[in-house]
């Protein structure tokens, strides 16, 4: 039979995102922040967190200009997206 509270014993807790590094950061008890966006660090998530910058740019070459509003290039969306 369970006796509760349960206490198990943790090396590791994982938390947060980049959204949320300055608030996990200040928890004691996390030892890791999971700030994975940073990386490619997209320009419409740039607006959550504007003290970081963009991590990469990619250049790519406009081939048709179909519309005022649209432009196709020659990177993939997957590159750019």
């Amino acid at each position: 039979m369970w006796t509760f509270p349960v206490l198990i014993h943790v090396e590791h807790i994982s938390a947060g995102s980049t959204g949320t590094y300055d608030v996990t950061s200040n928890i004691q008890e996390i030892t890791e922040v999971q700030a994975a966006t940073y990386l490619l660090m997209g320009a419409k998530y740039h607006k959550h967190v504007p003290e970081f910058n963009c991590a990469l740019t990619v250049l790519s070459t406009v081939i048709s200009r179909p519309g005022d509003e649209r432009a196709i290039t020659d990177a993939g969306l997957m590159s750019i997206n």
